[in-house]
């Protein structure tokens, strides 16, 4: 098991502009969160700063898959930092 600490990002969005895949943004690294039994809760803390122990995949070209065990929500946005922080012009670049 890894240990990672980062921030939650949406990396793609459904017709509502709600996050329907997500990433862990390091310092260095960004990975994938696989879809296991903690995606959907933590799909509810984009944006927010996280602590996330789990198991790291890395066989196919792009991210590597991080695949959740447990996490820990470090930081909680107010309501005003997520209104911001939905606005498209705040969302990270379009690679992402």
């Amino acid at each position: 098991m890894a240990r990672f600490i980062g921030e939650l990002v949406a990396v793609e969005w459904d017709d509502n502009d709600e996050p329907v895949e997500i990433a862990l943004q390091t310092d260095d690294d960004r990975f994938l969160i696989g879809r296991n039994r903690q995606y959907d809760e933590l799909l509810h803390y984009v944006g927010h700063e996280v602590e996330v122990e789990g198991r790291v995949e890395d066989e196919e070209p792009g991210d590597p898959v991080l695949w959740v065990r447990n996490f820990e929500v470090l930081e909680l946005m107010t309501d005003d930092d997520y209104d911001d922080y939905r606005d498209e012009e705040d969302f990270p670049d379009s690679e992402w």
